[in-house]
């Protein structure tokens, strides 16, 4: 599954790409500075704003939507 983590630079998102990464799952990191990230497999960088639409909606883009 790939998922998208909003504010992945803070403290909750950093603790949800490790969860999400384990788990197996393909991670977009969404930030404003996702560079304060590491490279790590199966770990895509989205910079943003959440608060801007246009941004969301772009990150959003390849995301898995749903149960199927």
């Amino acid at each position: 599954m790939r998922v998208l983590i909003c504010g992945a630079t803070g403290n909750i998102g950093r603790l949800s790409i490790d969860k999400a990464l384990k788990a197996g799952h393909e991670v977009t990191a969404f930030a404003l500075s996702p560079k304060k990230l590491d490279d790590r497999d199966n770990l895509y960088k989205a910079r943003g704003n959440v608060m801007d639409e246009k941004n969301v909606t772009t990150a959003v883009k390849g995301q898995k939507v749903g149960n199927d």
